[in-house]
């Protein structure tokens, strides 16, 4: 897939805030409850941390339509499944009146660790964290989230992530500064 790299001007401080807004939520909820016995990760923002894979930006191929908004998990799959792309979900920011927003969503990614956004417009998107799922039992059927699921989310979190369920795309985080 040709894919044109979206220029952004300042990246890697995107994807610090990201970062920073995931790990933010995993100390708050390390405040407040403790990890269950038996399992590797409190919530689905420890799961990312762990797991979790930081992707390159590209505008979206000419030959894919934008999809509705609102619908990011479900658009994702759809694509990843008519595109031969790897549904992704996590975290990703936008840039909105000169503050970084973060929001739980969903996209594509291929297999050179491109985020590919089904749902939002071309450039909308500043930096991705996610998990690109290869096992598509964990692919979304309907508009909620992998990790908002909770009969998908709970092994995960219990269990973790086997590396069939999985792939090795995209850029792992660095350790904690």
């Amino acid at each position: 897939m040709d894919l044109q790299r979206q220029a952004e001007p300042h990246p890697r401080l995107a994807e610090d805030a990201l970062v920073d807004y995931v790990r933010a939520f995993a100390e708050l909820a390390e405040a407040h409850h403790r990890l269950p016995d038996g399992w590797r990760h409190l919530t689905p923002s420890h799961l990312l941390l762990a797991e979790g894979r930081l992707f390159n930006l590209a505008l979206r191929p000419a030959n894919m339509s934008k999809m509705p908004d609102q619908f990011c998990y479900a658009n994702a799959a759809a694509l990843a499944r008519t595109h031969d792309l790897l549904y992704t979900e996590g975290i990703a920011a936008i840039s909105h009146n000169r503050q970084t927003l973060c929001l739980p969503h969903a996209w594509c990614t291929d297999t050179d660790g491109t985020a590919i956004d089904a749902t939002w417009a071309s450039g909308t998107g500043i930096a991705y964290l996610g998990i690109a799922f290869t096992d598509r039992s964990l692919w979304p059927e309907d508009n909620r989230g992998t990790l908002d699921h909770h009969q998908k989310a709970e092994p995960l979190l219990r269990d973790g992530l086997t590396a069939d369920q999985v792939a090795a795309v995209g850029r792992p985080l660095a350790p904690p500064r």
